[in-house]
This record gives structure tokens, C-alpha cells and sequence, in this order.
């Protein structure tokens, strides 16, 4: 198995980054952007995450990337490059989840309801997976 190195695409440069990211690089990240909003401290703490990761022989290529006036870099390609380097540590997609299941598929039987008040017992016609009524 031939061992693939991390790689940061920014700016038109191809920065080498290290092989292994600390989970605790993530948890600062994470701490730092807590609530949604881009403040001060998550672009800090971005900005530290960034530095650390790409290797110190392409560390002034990432400053000329960062600081281009020629080629200026935006948050949207600074997210998206930062994208898919946490995809190529983690080895999967960042995407939200797919939905799951809401449940069980209905059966197709039909259901029991029981009321203990004088031992009734009664069926309705059909019921779905959603909550109502599929008689209606």
C-alpha cells in the first residue's frame, strides 16, 4: 500500500503537510468557532491550525499563498482548501450525515390499540410511518 502524503491546495500552490493531525488540532478549532460565528478567534485559531499542519519546507510558500496581492485567497477558498485537507486526514467526506430512517416499514398488519378502561379493544383501519392516519 503506497502511502499518499496530505496535501493543502491553496492559492495555485500544492503544499506538503504532515502525515498524522493531532485530534486536538480539531477540538481548538472547534472550541474556537462554537456558536457559528467568524470571529477573531476562530480565524486564529484557523489561521494556528494552518501553520501547524503544513510542513516547515513549504511554510513560505503558505505566507506568499496567504498574502498574495496577484492571487489574494478568500474565505471560501481558504474553507474549501481546509475542506479537503480534513478529508484527506479523515478518509471521508465532511458532508452532513445522510438522513436515516425514520423507523421501522410499516408491516402492512394492523394495529392494536388497548385501553385498560374496561378491558376495550379496538383496531384501526391502517396507520403510516408518520404519525397519521393513512384512513384519512
Amino acid at each position: 500500500m503506497e502511502l499518499v502524503a496530505k496535501q493543502l491546495v491553496i492559492g495555485g500552490k500544492t503544499l506538503r503537510c504532515i502525515e498524522r493531525m493531532p485530534v486536538g488540532m480539531i477540538f481548538d478549532l472547534a472550541e474556537a468557532m462554537e456558536g457559528g460565528e467568524q470571529t477573531m478567534q476562530a480565524v486564529a485559531a484557523m489561521s494556528k491550525m494552518i501553520k501547524q499542519l503544513v510542513v516547515k519546507e513549504d511554510q513560505g510558500q503558505l505566507a506568499e499563498a496567504l498574502h498574495s496581492f496577484d492571487n489574494p485567497v478568500g474565505f471560501d477558498e481558504l474553507n474549501t482548501a481546509l475542506g479537503n485537507l480534513m478529508v484527506q486526514y479523515s478518509g471521508r467526506p465532511l458532508g452532513r450525515p445522510s438522513r436515516l430512517s425514520r423507523g421501522p416499514a410499516p408491516t402492512g398488519g394492523t394495529s392494536k390499540v388497548v385501553s385498560l378502561s374496561r378491558a376495550t379493544v379496538s383496531r384501526p383501519a391502517s396507520s403510516s410511518t408518520d404519525g397519521t392516519s393513512a384512513a384519512s
